[in-house]
């Protein structure tokens, strides 16, 4: 007896620490230094979670990947003026400071917990 409940603890157990996959997409430049503040800031934040799949899209010397941040602002309902631009579940964040970090933070975290589907 002892040891199916300890089998059955296990096994809820481990239904509830696993994550949903969480896709981040991160819009850059190269010599943007919010750019280069969001990648640094977030880099070990995100290599933490190995539910979270980062897409990193060059945008000043790419212009496919600027018209793929132009589809994403469209599919988002709203116009992406600046980067960087990080994508995460239904949130879009523009520009780059603290409270930015920690407003991507909580929902990778909230993704990850609960799951979320983006617009693309």
């Amino acid at each position: 007896m002892s040891w199916l409940r300890i089998s059955t603890f296990l096994f809820l157990l481990s239904v509830q620490t696993t994550l949903a996959a969480t896709d981040v997409y991160f819009f850059y430049a190269q010599g943007c230094r919010h750019c280069e503040d969001a990648q640094r800031e977030l880099g070990p934040f995100f290599r933490k979670h190995p539910s979270v799949n980062v897409h990193k899209f060059e945008v000043r010397h790419n212009r496919t990947n600027r018209e793929k941040l132009a589809q994403f602002g469209q599919a988002y309902g709203t116009n992406i003026d600046g980067v960087p631009a990080i994508f995460v579940g239904d949130d879009v964040f523009v520009g780059f400071s603290e409270s930015t970090r920690r407003q991507i933070e909580a929902k990778v975290i909230e993704c990850e917990r609960d799951g979320c589907q983006s617009p693309m």
